[in-house]
């Protein structure tokens, strides 16, 4: 069992099979621009994310933790990674999905390593950005102009985006400690455990919700 998440929904990438899987979701409260209902669940994907929050508050809950996220912050969800997205209240906020590879430059690149280095990495699951730390700032508005360039796409557009992208990894990478890889807590051990029942049982009439 990899992270038991074959007990999940597996959310496909809406572009998978177009020649830029670059999936950005424009989610307001409940509904998601484009539709992509597995949003609201818990879910994985092979896929990177960011998500910036633009108004209100979510929390992005995973097997081991739950982290809230306000308007100007946001979070990074590393690939193969269960979660779901809720909302506190009024909300909005951009959901950026995307390839591993598309930060890998070419096959065969000595930027590989400094990519699987996180994404290969259990222990490390996600990552919030507040408006406190000078270097969460600047992955904030590099995501700010994600979403500007969504709003006013260009000739130049996928060009445009792989760029930010690319540097957005790089502060990133340069910024954030590494954890060690180690055996699956018990934490996410029991979660599982939790969530398998809740699936199984919450139809039953004397399941307590």
């Amino acid at each position: 069992m990899e992270n038991g998440k074959e007990d999940f929904i597996n959310s496909v990438n809406l572009n998978i099979n177009t020649d830029f899987p670059y999936l950005v979701l424009d989610v307001i409260n409940d509904k998601s621009y484009p539709r992509n209902p597995g949003f609201q669940v818990m879910h994985w994907h092979e896929d990177l994310q960011f998500i910036y929050v633009l108004n209100g508050i979510i929390e992005v809950r995973t097997l081991d933790n739950a982290i809230r996220v306000q308007a100007g912050e946001a979070i990074f969800i590393n690939k193969n990674v269960v979660h779901m997205v809720s909302r506190l209240g009024d909300c909005h906020y951009n959901s950026f999905i995307f390839p591993a590879y598309f930060l890998e430059f070419y096959p065969g690149s000595p930027a590989k390593i400094f990519v699987e280095n996180i994404t290969a990495n259990e222990q490390l699951s996600g990552f919030r950005f507040s408006s406190l730390v000078d270097w969460h700032k600047d992955m904030t508005v590099i995501l700010q102009q994600l979403v500007e360039i969504e709003r006013n796409k260009t000739a130049f557009y996928a060009y445009e985006v792989l760029v930010r992208l690319s540097a957005l990894w790089l502060i990133m990478r340069k910024n954030i400690t590494i954890p060690p890889e180690g055996k699956e807590s018990v934490v996410n051990l029991r979660m599982q455990k939790i969530l398998r029942y809740i699936e199984e049982h919450y139809a039953e009439d004397n399941y307590i919700s």
